[in-house]
């Protein structure tokens, strides 16, 4: 069914009995006035009985169907206004109805001319005797006003409810939930058309406050949280701190523990060495009890015992050193003192030392020479032999511009190709060397000779770069000249030329000078 049906079925015997009540005696011939102006008169008919909850329902529908009906909208206002100050009226009961027996003519009678038709007859409805009519009209309108009452009071404690959940919400905190109530509830305010204006009005009014009051709270809520969790931070950051304190703390003793065991191994090494031994080693310990010291600053800089260690790892260990010097200073002097007393022992000097002349030193030097330039004690392998001929041949350098060493490299390969050397000399270029000369294999080279051994050559060339060469077991080597790992080669020359027994001591007492003369060619040749 719908909701003008269920009006009309309400207003229906509203109407029928406002007609009875306000004696309208006649029907008009032509057509009825429109449905709007109907409800309007209506309106006005239980206005002017005191039925102000009647007259709006009245006005409501007039407008609803004509919303162009000024009289309605005008008659709802000024009834808004009245509102107030009438609400206790729609209980008080109606006025006096007109006599039942009374003549329809009578009340005709006292009707405006102008009302009446001029041209078309009238026809009388007589009054109807039976009050049941009566009775139902009234009982209708006040169901009408007791229904709007209920709704009304229906819809304000719905509001209270609600305003009641959020206030539990609220203080739950929660104040999120509490806003969408609200605003729920000031939505269904809004929709609700059964409601009175001033009603609604109010209850918006009521609910808008309540809102205000609620994100006042929200904002406190807020505060009060973004409050706690800055005091829950601090304190965890505290908590923390605190934590971080003790564990340096027990690093702190742990390190200035190991730092009186360094400090009495330091004492030890001393008072045993003396100045003999390695003094660096043994004053060692008085450093690292020093680093330790350092270590514990850094983790307590408020502390004095780190600061007091560091100066006293300082301090003894320079004190260690110094003492250690003076002992090995003493020693030393006793020592000198006693080969001096040693040197001051007289000998013999009754043989004269004669030597052959110069030219004699002079032939015997080119014959080793020409026979014994060189001695190797190392057995050398084929393919190391035929690298230090090739080396030994001379090879054009035609690098007059800056050439890469790469470059320098692939050409000696090429240019040292023989039957022995099929691929030319095997070169490796040891990248160690390379870094620790701070160069590479891109590093530019210069140099231009003709005629010029290899192994002059290339010594030259890496001069340049701070580098060497070795050869060994078949492979030519470079790399830098501080290389620790660079092979070695034994080398012999021969110096017996050197050491010729002088002819004063070919005679008697050759045993001492023949000892002189061997001692001082292996002396010569080792040195």
């Amino acid at each position: 069914m719908s909701r003008t049906t269920r009006l009309w079925k309400g207003i229906a015997p509203l109407a029928l009995g406002g007609l009875m009540l306000s004696g309208a005696p006649v029907l008009a011939a032509g057509d009825p006035p429109p449905l709007s102006e109907q409800l309007t008169g209506l309106g006005r008919q239980a206005e002017d009985q005191g039925r102000d909850s009647e007259a709006a329902a009245f006005y409501r529908k007039a407008l609803s169907l004509d919303p162009a009906n000024q009289e309605a909208r005008r008659a709802l206002d000024g009834r808004l206004q009245r509102v107030a100050l009438r609400q206790d009226a729609a209980s008080m009961p109606p006025e006096a109805d007109p006599p039942e027996n009374a003549p329809l003519q009578d009340q005709a009678a006292d009707a405006p001319a102008d009302t009446l038709p001029a041209e078309a007859p009238t026809e009388v409805l007589p009054a109807d005797p039976s009050p049941v009519e009566d009775t139902t009209s009234a009982v209708t309108i006040e169901g009408a006003m007791e229904r709007e009452r209920v709704q009304i009071q229906r819809r304000i404690a719905d509001v209270r409810e609600r305003q009641a959940q959020a206030r539990d919400l609220l203080n739950a905190g929660n104040p999120e939930r509490a806003l969408d109530v609200l605003r729920l509830a000031v939505n269904a305010v809004e929709a609700d058309d059964q409601l009175p204006e001033v009603d609604r009005r109010n209850l918006i009014r009521t609910l808008q406050a309540a809102i205000l009051s609620t994100v006042r709270r929200e904002e406190i809520i807020e505060s009060s949280r973004a409050e706690a969790q800055r005091l829950a931070a601090a304190t965890a950051q505290s908590q923390r701190a605190l934590e971080a304190l003790a564990t340096n703390q027990e690093t702190v003793n742990t390190l200035m523990i190991q730092f009186d065991a360094l400090m009495a191994q330091g004492q030890y090494n001393v008072l045993y060495n003396g100045g003999l031994g390695d003094i660096a080693a043994a004053t060692a310990p008085f450093y690292d009890a020093r680093i330790l010291a350092q270590q514990a600053r850094a983790l307590a800089p408020n502390d004095t015992a780190p600061r007091a260690g560091i100066l006293v790892a300082q301090f003894e260990g320079f004190l260690a050193q110094t003492l250690a010097f003076e002992e090995i200073k003493e020693f030393r002097f006793m020592m000198t003192m006693q080969d001096v007393e040693r040197a001051s022992i007289p000998f013999p000097d009754t043989i004269t030392i004669e030597y052959p002349p110069a030219e004699f030193f002079r032939t015997i030097t080119e014959k080793r020479i020409r026979k014994y330039e060189v001695a190797s004690l190392d057995s050398k392998d084929p393919m190391t032999t035929a690298i230090l001929e090739k080396l030994s041949q001379p090879i054009s350098m035609p690098f007059a511009n800056e050439t890469p060493l790469e470059d320098v490299i692939k050409y000696i390969k090429t240019a040292t190709i023989s039957p022995a050397l099929t691929d030319g000399i095997p070169i490796y270029i040891d990248p160690i060397g390379l870094q620790e000369a701070e160069k590479s294999e891109q590093t530019p080279v210069k140099l231009n000779l003709e005629g010029v051994p290899l192994k002059r050559s290339l010594k030259l060339l890496l001069n340049q770069l701070g580098l060497t060469y070795t050869v060994k077991e078949g492979l030519m080597t470079i790399t830098s000249k501080d290389a620790k790992d660079q092979p070695t080669e034994i080398r012999v020359y021969p110096v017996a030329d050197l050491s010729i027994i002088p002819l004063s001591l070919m005679g008697g007492g050759g045993g001492g000078g023949m000892g002189g003369g061997m001692g001082g060619g292996m002396g010569g040749g080792m040195g």
